[in-house]
């Protein structure tokens, strides 16, 4: 989550060093504006919209801002998370 064009391209660079220092797979959804300035490695992909209740069984776990319904779908996918709240009810459900 991003609160800008300059932070999204911000949090992608951070997210992109991270997933390569853990030497990880990664789907990314969100920072448009900030993944398209990037050259993606071909461990990260950037999926942009789907369905949460399609792609977080397919996942080993997931990071997310804490929304109620990211949050929802992550626990009926019986998934581990790491929630990174910025805003609103996010910290709550954090």
């Amino acid at each position: 989550m991003s609160l800008g064009d300059s932070d999204g391209l911000e949090s992608a660079s951070l997210f992109v060093n991270a997933v390569q220092q853990a030497d990880v797979r990664a789907i990314i959804q969100g920072w448009e504006a900030g993944i398209k300035q990037l050259t993606l490695p071909p461990n990260i992909y950037a999926a942009g919209s789907l369905p949460h209740s399609w792609l977080l069984p397919h996942c080993a776990g997931l990071v997310h801002h804490g929304g109620f319904g990211t949050t929802a779908a992550g626990l009926r996918a019986g998934k581990p998370a790491l929630v990174i709240p910025h805003i609103a009810d996010q910290f709550y459900w954090g």
